[in-house]
């Protein structure tokens, strides 16, 4: 399919229903030609009478001078066989005001409305296809610094992050063109991985995929976007720990031995940062807890301590992040967008904690988070089989069905479709937005676990500006400077949203000389 759509200038879709009793409005600005977009209303299924088709009127979409179609061409939209169907009466909506669901349409007219549809769901960048969800915009996910309005001057360079996680893949955004891990351990078999680049050798196993997708959606580098899905602190250095176990299990065993392994070689690899995007599977009742302690220790002898808060509401937060001194993060939904009044809250646990503590302190955003499609797995694969043929033209698009529709569970749909390349595209497209594609090498994800690398990043940044800040200046920092949402209990979300510009502001204020202190990156 030619990928040199017209552009469309749409406005804003009206405010809809997210399921939590709260309403978000989703920007949209351009799509296919001077139109508008919105998103449809329920609507009741009008079956087309065909004893009334020879009195129907005129299809309303036929481009003016044309004739009258045939009766026997007119469908009802119902009738119309698409994967997109409420997406495509948006659309006609939005180009037809007034349009009647219920009225029977050409069906070439429907056609060639699906197939402008479909243009807009896809832009060539890099000479790499991009998908769009319309319902958030006219742009394709938005990079980490630019939804968060980032200082780039600072990309954490010199400061060293820990990850404990599920598990983790020596991905090429965070090995090339140099390699940034410099350790990876296994907590769970108590061992230190030696060769990290022979590690990049063996295929992904399901273990990785979390805990490469936090680290990258913090420090990847975007090697495989030409640098565009990118984290806040892309030069930082890493230290990889695996935590689950082989029945998929995150226990305090694992974590503890990890937060110990962790105290034993904080300065041997200059870790000032530690993200856990995780949870032990019971709930403490009270601060003796062995994850907890641990987390009290590190903080105490320097290192930052950043924890995801969950994302169960109904579920209180469980160590690490009930730790006092962890900054404990939960989510917002920016609906892909840099404009404030998008935002609004997540559903993030919180609560309050033993000693009167509130969790969460920050919030950060969790979802639509950009991070990497792991190589040489079925994902990958099927990722590349779908824009592949997303953006083939009509006759590549039958040619290639037979061969790439196995890689993908719809593959049957596709090869039925097959004679129809606009049904078939619009499988592509649906399965594409299902599977949260942006291109063949990313996805966005969503939780708390991915807002917490956020603010890892963030804090990269400010020991890079700043390397003698201690743990409780910089909690203190971002608590300062985030900004609270508008009639959200601060029970619920600590101190507001994370605002990575004024707390670097802030922490090259508040010294004349930001390398004034004991510590330097690479000192210990």
């Amino acid at each position: 399919m030619p990928p040199d759509a017209s552009l469309v200038a749409v406005r804003c879709l009206p405010r809809i229903d997210n399921g939590m009793g709260m309403s978000r409005k989703i920007p949209l600005k351009k799509i296919l030609k001077p139109r508008e977009f919105a998103m449809p209303t329920e609507m009741v299924r009008a079956p087309v009478d065909d004893a009334s088709l020879p009195d129907a009127p005129p299809c309303p979409l036929c481009e003016e001078g044309e004739p009258v179609p045939d009766p026997s061409e007119l469908v009802g939209i119902f009738d119309y066989e698409t994967d997109q169907r409420d997406l495509l009466i948006s659309f006609l909506r939005l180009t037809h005001p007034g349009l009647d669901p219920a009225q029977p349409l050409h069906r070439g007219c429907l056609e060639r409305s699906e197939r402008e549809l479909q243009r807009a769901q896809l832009r060539m960048e890099d000479g790499q296809a991009h998908y769009i969800d319309l319902s958030l915009g006219l742009t394709p996910i938005l990079t980490t610094p630019i939804r968060m309005n980032a200082d780039l001057r600072f990309t954490g360079r010199g400061v060293t992050i820990a990850f404990v996680d599920s598990g983790f893949y020596p991905h090429p955004d965070l090995i090339l063109p140099r390699n940034r891990i410099v350790a990876m351990y296994d907590a769970v078999r108590n061992r230190e991985v030696r060769d990290i680049s022979r590690a990049g050798l063996a295929d992904p196993r399901i273990p990785a995929w979390h805990g490469t997708m936090a680290a990258s959606s913090a420090a990847g580098n975007g090697y495989l976007s030409h640098g565009r899905y990118r984290g806040i602190a892309s030069d930082a250095r890493l230290v990889l720990i695996r935590a689950m176990t082989p029945n998929y299990r995150i226990r305090t065993p694992q974590v503890v031995r990890a937060l110990q392994w962790i105290r034993e070689n904080r300065r041997r690899y200059d870790i000032r940062i530690v993200n856990l995007s995780l949870g032990v599977d019971e709930i403490a009742g009270s601060m003796d807890h062995p994850v907890i302690a641990l987390v009290e220790e590190l903080s105490a002898s320097g290192v930052v301590i950043v924890a995801a808060s969950g994302n169960n509401p109904s579920l209180p937060i469980k160590p690490p992040g009930s730790a006092p001194s962890a900054i404990t993060v939960g989510g917002y939904n920016d609906h892909n967008s840099t404009e404030w009044m998008l935002r609004e809250l997540w559903h993030s646990s919180y609560g309050s904690l033993p000693g009167n503590g509130i969790k969460p302190e920050l919030l950060a955003p969790a979802i639509w988070v950009a991070a990497p499609i792991l190589p040489r797995t079925a994902v990958k694969l099927e990722a590349e089989a779908l824009f592949s043929m997303a953006v083939a033209d009509d006759r590549e698009l039958r040619r290639l069905i037979p061969v790439l529709a196995p890689l993908t569970p719809v593959g049957d749909r596709l090869r039925t479709a097959r004679a129809r390349p606009v049904l078939a595209r619009s499988i592509v497209l649906s399965r594409i937005a299902a599977e949260k594609l942006i291109t063949p090498d990313y996805k966005h994800v969503d939780g708390t676990s991915f807002a917490a690398p956020i603010v890892s990043s963030i804090v990269a940044q400010m020991l890079e500006a700043r390397p003698n800040l201690n743990p409780a200046e910089v909690k203190e920092i971002l608590s300062t400077t985030a900004m609270l949402l508008t009639d959200v209990p601060s029970e619920v979300q600590g101190h507001g949203i994370v605002n990575p510009g004024g707390a670097i502001e802030m922490t090259l204020n508040s010294v004349r000389d930001p390398w004034e202190g004991e510590h330097r990156p690479g000192t210990g």
